[in-house]
């Protein structure tokens, strides 16, 4: 695991890498080093070892044999297997790492290898045979990578905050736009002027003859419909915990006492490994619901004879400060509660020595595990048609109690228009984005871009049914680029370094099979209760709750914050005041919608405070 930071450029300047270096230590305290390649390209890197340990696997590294170079943050779990192919072919290794087999491969194979790495993985690979570097991110964006073209070159680093001497913060027009709507934004959008995110599955390839970028992007390797059932689903699960812990003696898992974490959990503890699970308490919250997963989590501990340790959540008075922190941690504005509670959750893991952490990040977008899944499916489908035809009726006031309205119209979409999935993770709607927004002072109409920038971001195989679109929509565009994204930055902060095994290409693919095996019925992780039923007795949670946080107890203990993050937006003339206002007492309605947009403007106040 590293942190990866570089430039070309044409003055030899290299002053910006050599000190940024240290704005990385966080991602990789064990070793830092730059590597001046030639008189116009640096590269450089901080690493955790997690991986051969030892200072021969420190990055920079370079093939002594063709001069190739390589700076990489992340794990490949199928290194081995790599390994040994590269060996068959006469290839010499000088170390055990995954990094080194890495930059054999591309030595080997060049870019076409790719598809075959089950890994998370962002890495920038310098060719010297053909003169080009290569900056790649594996297709959940499960690792960062950003890059500033330049006069002279370009510059490129795994943190937001390594550029922050070179540019500013802001959120333009369609970063306010796609903020608003979602909480997050989407790559390759970030928000720093300038700086732009390398897009999950891509490649890009900068040619040091020419100095030209060019983009292109790769899938991983689709199974045969007749190899999809080789594995099963206990078996796929079984194998990436074991490659993710392989190595360590030692594991923290974050437990919630629902289905994914407990499969973990109970899998650990089958293997000889010290495992410590750690769950959320909510001493200082509004209502008891915050405190069933954490109870849950310390008898399935107990049953399963496993060391645990309750972590008590931050309190009201915390919230202003804690939120200041995550946002720091993440770079850039993210509404999701939950992270700011993830912060002290990491911080507790790593005060006690753990650098490996298991989640069960991933799993409800490939096994059927949300509730909108079977709310999708129960509504009636019946004419599959372009979203002008009902206009505004898609985006209905939530105050005016008119959902069933909205969701039935909704349903009769065709899958392929994004309307039918935005609808499902909207913040705010299009018209309560006009009415907190003055139109006049933005230059263009964004609803339209943010559209056609979710229908470039996902490809829906031919004949896709509208439970299937919404289920691929959210793996590569929600767990990729808010939920990996968050579980990133927050476990990197505390120099820890989070696995989840139901991201690994072999669950996908057993999850996949088991899809299409059990159509009829298929919401709630049916199939993962039946390959683990065990779960029954261990008194696992059947239903999804999600790391919740109580949010709305939040805002109303801390009026001082929503008064000085929301005056931070009255001074951007964007800003519509009146509504402003309106939201600042969503705090004595208590509807819940309310009160997520409000904790959105509060998130985006502080950030622009920061």
């Amino acid at each position: 695991m590293c942190g990866l930071i570089g430039s070309y450029s044409l003055s030899s300047n290299f002053s910006w890498a050599k000190s940024g270096i240290d704005k990385l230590r966080y991602r990789g305290p064990d070793s830092q080093a730059t590597k001046l390649i030639n008189n116009f390209l640096i590269f450089g890197s901080t690493r955790l070892a997690m991986t051969d340990p030892l200072p021969r696997s420190n990055q920079p590294m370079e093939n002594l044999d063709n001069g190739d170079v390589i700076s990489f943050n992340g794990e490949i779990y199928n290194y081995k297997e790599l390994r040994n192919q590269l060996i068959k072919l006469g290839i010499k290794f000088e170390t055990s790492s995954d990094t080194e087999v890495l930059l054999k491969l591309l030595g080997t194979y060049g870019i076409d290898i790719l598809p075959k790495l089950n890994g998370m993985f962002a890495f920038v690979f310098y060719s010297k045979k053909f003169e080009e570097i290569y900056f790649v991110r594996d297709y959940l964006g499960k690792k960062p990578l950003y890059y500033e073209k330049t006069e002279d070159g370009l510059k490129w680093s795994s943190s937001l905050s390594s550029f922050e001497n070179l540019t500013k913060k802001h959120l333009n027009d369609l970063a306010l736009h796609q903020y608003l709507s979602l909480g997050y934004l989407l790559d390759p959008i970030t928000a720093m002027e300038n700086i732009t995110s390398v897009m999950p599955g891509e490649v890009l390839t900068f040619s040091l003859r020419n100095r030209q970028l060019r983009s292109s992007s790769f899938k991983r390797d689709e199974p045969k419909r007749e190899d999809l059932a080789i594995e099963t689903i206990r078996e796929s699960l079984t194998q990436s915990i074991q490659d993710r812990i392989e190595g360590h003696s030692s594991v923290a898992l974050s437990l919630s006492g629902g289905v994914d974490s407990s499969i973990i959990a109970l899998e650990l503890a089958n293997l000889e490994t010290h495992v410590t699970t750690f769950s959320a308490i909510w001493p200082d919250s509004d209502k008891s619901r915050y405190n069933i997963d954490g109870r849950l989590a310390q008898n399935i501990s107990k049953k399963l004879g496993l060391n645990h340790v309750p972590v008590e959540m931050i309190s009201t008075y915390e919230i202003e400060q804690s939120l200041k922190e995550f946002l720091i941690a993440m770079q850039e504005p993210n509404n999701n509660p939950s992270g700011v509670s993830m912060m002290k959750l990491y911080e507790s893991m790593s005060s006690v020595g753990n650098r490996l952490i298991l989640t069960g990040d991933g799993s409800d977008e490939i096994f059927c595990g949300y509730e909108r899944y079977r709310a999708v499916s129960r509504l009636p489908n019946l004419l599959y048609v372009s979203p002008g035809i009902f206009g505004s009726r898609l985006h209905l006031d939530s105050s005016r109690k008119q959902h069933k309205i909205q969701k039935l119209a909704r349903a009769q979409l065709s899958p392929k228009h994004p309307e039918s999935w935005l609808g499902w993770h909207n913040i705010f709607t299009p018209p309560e984005v006009d009415r907190l927004i003055d139109k006049s002072n933005f230059q263009t109409n964004n609803t339209p871009l943010l559209r056609n920038a979710l229908t470039n971001l996902v490809t829906l195989p031919p004949r896709t049914d509208k439970l299937k679109a919404l289920m691929l929509r959210d793996h590569q565009i929600w767990l990729a680029m808010e939920s990996n994204r968050k579980l990133d930055r927050v476990s990197m902060n505390y120099s820890t370094e989070a696995r989840s095994p139901f991201q690994d290409d072999r669950v996908i693919n057993a999850a996949k099979f088991a899809l299409e095996a059990t159509a009829n019925k298929p919401f709630g992780k049916k199939a993962l209760w039946e390959a683990y039923p065990e779960l029954n007795a261990l008194g696992v949670r059947q239903d999804k709750a999600g790391f919740t946080s109580p949010v709305g107890h939040w805002l109303r203990c801390n009026p001082n914050l929503i008064k000085s993050s929301l005056s931070a937006l009255e001074n951007d003339v964007r800003f519509n005041k009146l509504e402003l206002n309106r939201l600042a007492s969503a705090p004595h309605r208590g509807i819940y919608r309310e009160l997520s947009q409000l904790w959105t403007l509060v998130v985006l106040g502080t950030w622009l405070e920061l």
